[in-house]
C-alpha cells in the first residue's frame, strides 16, 4: 500500500476501505472495526434473550477476531462467552491450529475448551484415507462433525447460541 495517511490522524495508513474511501491507521482501524461490530449487533439484536453463547474458534483469522471483539465487550452485552476448539486430528495442521489457541488464550487471559475429535473414535484424517468408500467429500463429513460437537457443548453448556466465524 502506498504511504498515505490516515484519515483522522498523522500515521501511515495499513487500510484502505474503498466503499467509504477511508485509509486507517491500526488504531483507528481496530477502532472503527469495534464501533461496527457493536453497532451491528446492536441494531439488528443479535443478542436479544441471549445471555450464555458457544463460539466455534478454529484458530483462523476470522474466529480470532470474532473471539477477541466477543471477549472484550462481553460486559457490554451481559454476555458469557464460552470458546470451543474442535481438534480434527489432522497432523501437523491440528498441532498449528492448537498452537494459535493457546497463543489467543493467552493473549485474551482466557481458556478454550478443546474437543477432540479422537474422543468419538475417529479422526479427519481417518475419514480422508476412507472417502472412496464413504462417497462423501471429506469436507462435507468434518462439516457435520463439527455442526454435532458444537451443538452437543453448547446443550451441555445450555447455551443460549452457538456462534461461528465461518461458513459450516
Amino acid at each position: 500500500m502506498t504511504s498515505k495517511k490516515c484519515h483522522y490522524c498523522n500515521k501511515t495508513a495499513i487500510v484502505r476501505i474503498p466503499y467509504i474511501k477511508l485509509r486507517l491507521c491500526k488504531d483507528h482501524f481496530i477502532q472503527y472495526f469495534e464501533q461496527k461490530f457493536v453497532r451491528t449487533v446492536e441494531s439488528l439484536n443479535l443478542f436479544k434473550g441471549v445471555r450464555r453463547v458457544v463460539l466455534g474458534f478454529s484458530g483462523g483469522k476470522d474466529s480470532s477476531a470474532l473471539l477477541y471483539l466477543l471477549h472484550r465487550y462481553s460486559k457490554f452485552f451481559n454476555l458469557e462467552v464460552h470458546s470451543v476448539h474442535i481438534d480434527l486430528g489432522i497432523e501437523d495442521y491440528s498441532k498449528q491450529c492448537l498452537t494459535i489457541v493457546d497463543k489467543v488464550e493467552s493473549k485474551l487471559g482466557i481458556k478454550c475448551m478443546v474437543v477432540k475429535v479422537r474422543d468419538y473414535g475417529f479422526t479427519i484424517s481417518d475419514v480422508k484415507r476412507l472417502e472412496s468408500r464413504i462417497k462423501r467429500p471429506v469436507c462435507s463429513v468434518c462439516g457435520i462433525v463439527k455442526r454435532y460437537i458444537l451443538n452437543k457443548v453448547a446443550l451441555e453448556l445450555k447455551a443460549d447460541a452457538v456462534i461461528t466465524a465461518h461458513n459450516m
